[in-house]
């Protein structure tokens, strides 16, 4: 397999495995590296830059109430 087909096939995995886990377990990620050995590291990372995702996101949900604002004016 070409240098090239490898990183399709890899780009291939890890978007499955975004869309099947969008804030994966550790179970999930256990079952991926599993199935695709070849891209641990990979998969490790990319759910690591998932879970970073959903924690901003959910960080920035957040809006403050009025006894908050008022806390961080005392």
């Amino acid at each position: 397999m070409s240098k090239h087909n490898t990183q399709e096939k890899r780009t291939e995995i890890l978007y499955a495995f975004q869309l099947a886990c969008k804030h994966p377990t550790s179970k999930d990620i256990i079952e991926w590296i599993r199935r695709y050995p070849q891209y641990a590291d990979d998969i490790r990372e990319h759910a690591e830059m998932l879970l970073a995702q959903h924690s901003r996101s959910q960080f920035e949900q957040l809006k403050p109430d009025e006894e908050m604002l008022a806390k961080g004016r005392s």
